[in-house]
């Protein structure tokens, strides 16, 4: 696989296959095997709708897993929608209910996840200050805001933070002030 998210991705994949390969060796589902074909859409909406459409057009298949990041998720819903389902087991944008009723998310959205971390970092570490470093992009930058906004209604203090560029070397959070 390839992409900004290859290493997540192979992960994934390998741990898939030796959930199908357990699965299979134990008599599969009524005797049938389960068949993984990849395919691999680079974390790219734009390869992840031409990926869809020719899944779509391959009766063979009957769901889909993926893609890893919400835009590559969001962009083949509404392709697989009335064809096929569609389960990103990491996709977590909240917008990702209103591309389409085939595509399911398999963890928590984003804002709960990120409140959860400012929860979790008030309530229970006693944080006065939560460190961040985060992508520069829509999800850094929804990181940012959720995380910020949930330590303040939690009680808690400054959230600092540095944005990394996907390329930085070296990179670090200064310690607090104060």
């Amino acid at each position: 696989l390839t992409g900004d998210n290859a290493n997540a991705g192979q992960e994934g994949l390998t741990a898939l296959n030796m959930a199908i390969d357990e699965f299979n060796a134990a008599g599969g589902y009524e005797g049938h095997k389960i068949v993984v074909d990849t395919f691999d859409d680079k974390n790219d909406p734009t390869e992840a709708a031409n990926i869809a459409q020719q899944i779509v057009s391959d009766k063979k298949y009957m769901a889909v897993l993926g893609s890893f990041a919400s835009g590559a998720t969001m962009a083949g819903a509404p392709i697989y929608e009335n064809n096929i389902v569609q389960l990103s087991p990491t996709a977590s944008s909240t917008k990702i209910p209103e591309v389409g009723g085939w595509t399911w998310m398999m963890c928590p959205d984003a804002v709960f996840q990120y409140s959860s971390w400012a929860r979790i970092a008030v309530q229970e570490l006693n944080a006065k200050t939560i460190g961040m470093i985060v992508i520069d992009g829509d999800n850094g930058a929804l990181i940012l805001d959720t995380v910020t906004k949930a330590a303040k209604e939690y009680g808690g203090g400054n959230c600092r933070r540095q944005i990394y560029s996907g390329t930085d070397k070296g990179l670090y959070l200064s310690a607090p002030e104060g």
